[in-house]
């Protein structure tokens, strides 16, 4: 997140919940070949910067805390 904020390329592993929540804002590899492969076309026509600047964005600390406090209620069994 702190490369996507940054407007930095990024390359993730393919693992399913990384592609949920990347999305299209990153580039993904499966193995060793594969990263260098991404890194190689990150570094020569980067994804644009500006929606994984928007993805970054989007979590927020007070974002973090409000859905924790919503998962400890229903936990609680509290509304």
């Amino acid at each position: 997140m702190e490369a996507l904020a940054a407007g930095v390329p990024v390359v993730s592993r393919a693992l399913p919940v990384l592609r949920e929540v990347y999305g299209d804002t990153v580039a993904f590899a499966r193995d060793v070949p594969g990263i260098a492969a991404a890194l190689a076309r990150q570094l020569a026509a980067p994804l644009p910067p500006g929606p994984g600047r928007a993805l970054a964005a989007s979590y927020t600390w007070r974002r973090a805390a409000a859905a924790h406090l919503a998962l400890y209620r229903t936990l609680l069994g509290r509304p």
